[in-house]
């Protein structure tokens, strides 16, 4: 769910006119530049059709929960495999990694992931029990996630907390996967949606941005990962 609100955030600035959906992610992270990197733009970014491959793990082992250390990795180490268009490849973090570096780089207050979110997005729909990483008040309410038989990686935090330690890291920063939440206050960000981007009064996106957000992107490609995935289980390829 973490990815619902990177992408959010990237949507917003865009409307706030600090990059558009044709920008490509080199000028925003000059760091990225290089290969067949200054063709990708934001749009490829949001539609997972980067020509990234499919990696949940930027180096092996390493810590995730910090954000500047993960957007480094990324800029040193990722290069593409297809063009971009090609292919509907999920690769979430790699695509979340550099959009949500993007948004911080263009925030005119100059703010981090974690005060983005929790300004641009939970304090306007009051989504009070709702964190970037564990709050410490949350804590006692966390439920550790269960991963047996789940993808054979890790998620380690610089607390050394265990194999998916990067998941109870109170001051972890991973913008496609490190938001804490509870049922009710997800409801209120689907509620939200549901209304065109607004909720008890408060507005986070246009109903037009909205719109086009939910509109097929990727035509009759299929998700290359769920395809992949699919083929041990007998699952025929479905678009993306």
């Amino acid at each position: 769910m973490t990815k619902a609100f990177t992408n959010l955030l990237v949507l917003k600035a865009i409307e706030e006119g600090r990059f558009a959906l044709t920008t490509p992610i080199a000028e925003l992270v000059p760091e990225f530049k290089g290969g067949k990197h200054g063709t990708i733009t934001v749009f490829h970014l949001l539609s997972h059709q980067a020509g990234f491959p499919i990696i949940f793990e930027v180096k092996p082992g390493m810590y995730i929960d910090r954000f500047d250390e993960m957007i480094a990795a990324v800029c040193e180490v990722v290069q593409t495999v297809d063009p971009p268009a090609v292919k509907c490849a999920y690769s979430p973090l790699v695509h979340h990694v550099l959009m949500a570096e993007a948004v911080r780089r263009t925030d005119p207050k100059k703010r981090g992931y974690r005060a983005i979110v929790q300004e641009e997005l939970l304090n306007p729909l009051e989504m009070k029990d709702t964190s970037v990483g564990v709050r410490a008040d949350l804590k006692p309410r966390k439920v550790v996630p269960d991963f047996r038989g789940n993808y054979p990686i890790g998620h380690r935090g610089h607390s050394n907390l265990g194999p998916n330690g990067a998941f109870e890291e109170e001051h972890a920063e991973m913008p496609w996967v490190g938001i804490a939440s509870t049922v009710p206050d997800m409801f209120r960000f689907a509620e939200a949606m549901r209304l065109g981007g607004t909720l008890d009064g408060s507005r986070v996106i246009s109903p037009a941005t909205l719109k086009l957000a939910c509109q097929v992107h990727t035509g009759d490609k299929p998700n290359d990962l769920y395809t992949e995935r699919g083929k041990a289980h007998g699952i025929p390829p479905v678009p993306g």
